[in-house]
């Protein structure tokens, strides 16, 4: 699990422990340089982030070998990522995805820590991808997917999920969609809550936050939205995404077999036996007016 920029590991620790208690080993990192506590330089985190996240990969295969404490408890060949905004970013470049040169306007003469490496094992034992509002895509030359390189998307071949609010303003909607229809080697989700900004995956404020006069939209709130209740469709489609494809669960894949794109556009239509009709087309794992202003959409490679 890999937050944004400035984030904390805990900033999506309501999907940590959902998932923990479906038996998954969770582990959040704290970014140095990209924390609350210790934000630096953003050419830190461009730099670092990719390379923070195969450190940690690497550890937890150093750990569960005989001698380490997590010996028998991890399935290091059967690895599944989650990333939120820089988080995402990071996850892409360990995915296999190049940088663009628009890369150098951020981090200047450094641009050469951003080549990529071959990690043809890490990545082979990585099953699924979550990435949250990926950022990068709208910067500088948005029309050619910002920071990345448009062919080395094709690199990333494991199934991803992608999240994102329709009204993005730091990451970007259209360029997320951009990011998404042009990962062509991966079978692929896009999961848009409707007029939501960058914060479709932190945790809601705790009650302190609100005894602070702080901005919570900064770092937890949405205008439009209740964040709980995006959270709750995060844990249902995160759940079910990963428990199909690191669990081989094949009843899970059902829950992205929507009849209807657009929620809104579900038809909920039961029998008095509680069987449903045949117009039923609402989506699956939902009760009756429960999902509104959500959009999924499914691409094959």
């Amino acid at each position: 699990m890999s937050h944004g920029y400035p984030g904390s590991l805990y900033i999506m620790s309501y999907l940590c422990e959902n998932l923990a208690t479906k038996g998954y080993v969770v582990v959040a990192i704290a970014h140095t340089d990209s924390t609350y506590e210790d934000v630096s330089n953003f050419a830190s985190t461009l730099i670092n982030r990719s390379l923070d996240q195969k450190f940690t990969i690497k550890e937890i295969e150093k750990l569960s070998q005989k001698d380490g404490w997590l010996n028998s408890l991890v399935d290091t060949s059967n690895i599944g990522l989650i990333g939120y905004s820089m988080g995402g970013y990071g996850f892409l470049r360990t995915l296999g995805v190049n940088m663009s040169d628009e890369i150098s306007k951020l981090v200047g003469p450094y641009d050469y820590l951003l080549k990529s490496e071959e990690n043809d094992q890490l990545v082979k034992n990585i099953k699924a991808s979550v990435l949250f509002a990926p950022w990068g895509a709208e910067f500088g030359n948005p029309s050619n997917l910002g920071i990345y390189d448009k062919n080395s998307l094709k690199n990333i071949t494991c199934p991803t999920l992608w999240v994102a609010g329709t009204k993005d303003d730091i990451a970007g909607y259209q360029g997320i969609r951009g990011l998404y229809n042009s990962t062509t080697s991966s079978d692929r989700y896009l999961l848009s809550y409707q007029n939501v900004m960058h914060n479709c995956a932190p945790n809601a404020a705790p009650l302190e936050a609100y005894c602070k006069n702080w901005d919570l939209t900064s770092r937890w709130a949405d205008p439009s939205w209740d964040t709980r209740r995006m959270n709750n469709i995060n844990m249902h489609f995160v759940s079910a995404f990963m428990d199909y494809y690191l669990k081989n669960d094949v009843e899970k894949l059902s829950y992205f077999d929507v009849k209807v794109e657009n929620a809104s556009d579900g038809v909920y239509s039961v029998n008095k036996n509680g069987t449903f009709k045949d117009d039923h087309t609402y989506w699956p794992g939902f009760l009756n007016r429960s999902v509104e202003g959500v959009r999924l959409e499914h691409l094959s490679n």
